[in-house]
C-alpha cells in the first residue's frame, strides 16, 4: 500500500527514496520527477526552477524513460507543466530570459522585479486547471493547479492527463485501473469554456513548463493526430484512488 503526497514539491507523506537520474519511487510506483533544481532568481513565481547551462542544446526525445513499462509519470517540483508540439520547443525559454530580442509581458509577480519576465511567468499566470496559450505561433496547454503526478492515458479521440492524488495499489494495479475508468462511459466530464486546442503535428512532449524547451530534462511524449480539441476535466473517487482527470479529446462525429 502506498499513498501519494498531495504535492509532489513538498515530497512526501509516503516512503519516498530518491534515486538517481531524478527517478523517485513512492512505494510500488515509480514516479518520473524533476531533479530537485537550485531556485533561479530569474524563476517566475517562486514555484519550479531549471538549471542554466551554457548554451542551447537540442531535446533528447522523451527524457529518461521509466525503468518498467507501464505509464510515464512527470512531476514537478510545485510549478505547472507544459504540453506542447517538438516543433515549438526551442521557443520555449522556460525561466530563462528571452531571447532574441523577445519581451514578454507578464503580471505574474517575480522574486526578482528587475529581471525581464520569461515563458515561465506566463504559464504560472494561469488560473484554474488549464489553459492554451501561445509558443511561436503554435498551440501549446499549461496543466495548472496543485502540482500532482501526471501520465498520459490515449483514447481514440485523444487522450487523458491523469493527475493522481492518493492511491491504495501497486504502480501495474493503479495504472490498469485508471486505463479503466478513462475509457467506461458515464465520467461526469465539465467542459473548460472557451479552451480550443489546435494541432498541426502529431509528436507533442509533456514536460516541467520551468524548464527551457533545449534543456529538458524528463518529458512524456504525447501523440495527437492533427485537428481542434476541446478540453475537460472531472475528479473520479473510488476505493483505489482519487484522480484528477484533463480530457484533450476531439469532438465526436
Amino acid at each position: 500500500m502506498w499513498q501519494l503526497a498531495p504535492s509532489v514539491g513538498s515530497h512526501v507523506r509516503a516512503r519516498l527514496a530518491a534515486r538517481p537520474g531524478g527517478v523517485a519511487e513512492y512505494g510500488e510506483v515509480v514516479v518520473m520527477s524533476s531533479k530537485l533544481r537550485k531556485r533561479s532568481s530569474r524563476q517566475g513565481s517562486g514555484k519550479g526552477a531549471a538549471r542554466a547551462r551554457s548554451g542551447p542544446r537540442a531535446p533528447s526525445g522523451s527524457g529518461r524513460p521509466p525503468r518498467s513499462k507501464g505509464l510515464v509519470w512527470i512531476s514537478t517540483d510545485g510549478g505547472p507543466m507544459i504540453l506542447m508540439p517538438r516543433a515549438a520547443l526551442m521557443a520555449w525559454g522556460g525561466v530563462e530570459p528571452p531571447r532574441d530580442g523577445r519581451v514578454i509581458e507578464a503580471r505574474a509577480p517575480r522574486e526578482d522585479p528587475d529581471r525581464p519576465a520569461c515563458d515561465y511567468d506566463r504559464a504560472c499566470e494561469v488560473e484554474g486547471v488549464a489553459a492554451v496559450i501561445d509558443v511561436n505561433e503554435r498551440d501549446a496547454l499549461v496543466v495548472a493547479g496543485e502540482a500532482l503526478p501526471t501520465a498520459w492515458i490515449p483514447h481514440d479521440r485523444g487522450g487523458v492527463l491523469v493527475r493522481v492524488a492518493e492511491a491504495t495499489r501497486t504502480r501495474a494495479e493503479l495504472e490498469a485501473h485508471l486505463r479503466a475508468v478513462v475509457e467506461r462511459d458515464g465520467v461526469p466530464w465539465q467542459p473548460l469554456d472557451g479552451q480550443l486546442l489546435r494541432c498541426g503535428e502529431p509528436g507533442w512532449l509533456l514536460f516541467d513548463a520551468s524548464c527551457p524547451g533545449w534543456e529538458i530534462e524528463l518529458s512524456a511524449a504525447v501523440k495527437l493526430a492533427p485537428g481542434r480539441y476541446r478540453l475537460a476535466v472531472a475528479t473520479h473517487r473510488d476505493s483505489v484512488a482519487v484522480v484528477h482527470l484533463l480530457q484533450v479529446a476531439r469532438p465526436p462525429r
